[in-house]
């Protein structure tokens, strides 16, 4: 698969939107939303978050993940089934040391409420995902 990488802090934004640090490795997700929740999960392994994390739409969660993590997570709305939707994608201390995010729609390209974007803390940019779907900016097949 082809990463983008991030040579200082990143976050995910989408429904959830999130923050990476290459010094604590670190993500913030956040939920634009006014009155739904979420509840993102490590979908890759159960290592780091163990079990949902839950993002109020009034609050910031930051989850500290182990140096070396490399791993997806989903988001699911309060409630609603737990299916595996757009995902968001991180390696924390990659090739070279760098950090490497993006957006997958590779397991279900029809997710439109969940993951949506992830860009850099910092500089906000370059941003994998979109606010709207389906767009160019996503990666749909494996080895895209």
């Amino acid at each position: 698969m082809h990463l983008l990488h991030i040579r200082s802090e990143v976050p995910f934004t989408p429904t959830c939107s999130a923050r990476l640090s290459r010094v604590r490795k670190e993500q913030t997700f956040a939920s634009p939303e006014k009155d739904d929740q979420k509840h993102v999960q490590d979908a890759s392994t159960e290592c780091c978050l163990g079990s949902p994390v839950t993002v109020s739409s009034d609050a910031n969660t930051t989850v500290t993940f182990p140096s070396e993590y490399s791993g997806n997570f989903y988001a699911v709305k309060q409630g609603a089934s737990q299916e595996v939707g757009m995902l968001g994608e991180v390696m924390f201390n990659g090739w070279m040391g760098l950090t490497y995010f993006d957006v997958s729609a590779i397991v279900n390209p029809g997710d439109r409420d969940n993951v949506k974007q992830m860009w850099p803390a910092k500089s906000l940019v370059p941003v994998s995902g979109c606010q709207v779907f389906p767009c160019d900016n996503v990666y749909y097949k494996a080895n895209d």
